[in-house]
């Protein structure tokens, strides 16, 4: 009986000593706990910063004018740091540090990445390097030494963090565009009329007059700025008429190879960003979508052929 009360209180205890040994230690032991806290993160590199505050709900990129952040992306981001691990020491010798990539940054050609997250009165930084070759994971520095932790997808540049889509309308919900002098409105059997088809032309094919109603269905920006009015002398103008009497103006002009929309909804509040406040930068594929000249919708012309 001796035996097997000894027995039991060791297999205790070695399952007690084989807990400890297995609880995992974090990349940032305390974030966890700090996540409903965080209200500030910079991504810091030898090439650039980029700093995402949260503000009145949202979350805004500080070297984009203050424009919103994508929420979803940030999320995973902040998530995946707070419960990274550490796998596998590494290296401690500075020496090795430039080819993992965790050199500090101001060492020249540093590819280093530091991540830092204000929750509260507290900072949780870390410098993070390259992506493993040999297994799963990414190196990261902590002071001298260099472990192996969890991939973590880190955006760095500004742009890549900004909430891309500007408008997003239905066309169900467009009755009336207009694109410079070129009129489409809806029908009663639904479909766009094209009001201005000269004499004896052709539309390219009948469902060409129902695609300006889907220029505003998502709508994504490629960069954006704070609005400047001396950008629009000579643009061309689109107009959006909705079912619920909304109108969108719609503003379109090409500066060398860039294309830019701005887009402003009179008296309405149904949009939640002010639209009017930016100017958006697109690609031709969007763009072309707000500036369609007559030959644009028209079949080529049949040629006459003379009889002798």
């Amino acid at each position: 009986g001796f035996i097997v009360v000894a027995m039991a209180g060791l297999v205790g205890l070695l399952s007690m000593d084989r807990t400890d040994e297995e609880e995992p230690t974090l990349l940032l032991p305390g974030l966890k706990q700090k996540l409903s806290e965080v209200s500030k993160v910079e991504i810091d590199a030898a090439d650039g910063s980029v700093t995402l505050t949260a503000s009145n709900g949202d979350w805004l990129v500080e070297q984009k004018d203050n424009y919103r952040a994508k929420l979803k992306e940030l999320s995973e981001m902040v998530n995946d740091l707070a419960k990274a691990e550490l796998k596998e020491k590494k290296t401690s010798r500075p020496d090795n540090f430039s080819r993992l990539g965790v050199s500090s940054l101001e060492a020249e050609n540093s590819e280093a990445i530091r991540v830092t997250l204000h929750a509260g009165d507290e900072a949780f930084s870390i410098l993070l390097g390259n992506s493993s070759q040999g297994r799963d994971g990414r190196f990261a520095r902590i002071e001298n030494q260099v472990w192996l932790t969890d991939e973590i997808d880190i955006e760095k540049d500004p742009a890549g963090w900004l909430d891309t889509v500007v408008i997003d309308v239905d066309a169900e919900e467009i009755t009336r565009v207009e694109l410079g002098s070129l009129v489409f409105e809806r029908v009663e059997e639904g479909e766009f009329e094209f009001l201005q088809l000269p004499k004896n032309r052709k539309l390219k094919y009948p469902s060409i007059a129902n695609e300006p109603a889907r220029a505003l269905t998502k709508v994504r920006l490629e960069d954006v700025v704070q609005h400047q009015k001396e950008r629009w002398i000579g643009a061309s103008q689109a107009k959006f008429l909705m079912t619920d009497q909304t109108q969108v103006l719609v503003m379109a002009i090409q500066q060398g190879e860039e294309n830019w929309l701005h887009f402003s909804e009179g008296e309405s509040t149904r949009f939640a960003t002010d639209l009017s406040e930016w100017d958006y930068r697109v690609s031709s594929y969007i763009y072309d979508d707000f500036v369609k000249s007559l030959e644009d919708i028209l079949a080529e012309e049949e040629e006459k052929i003379e009889v002798e």
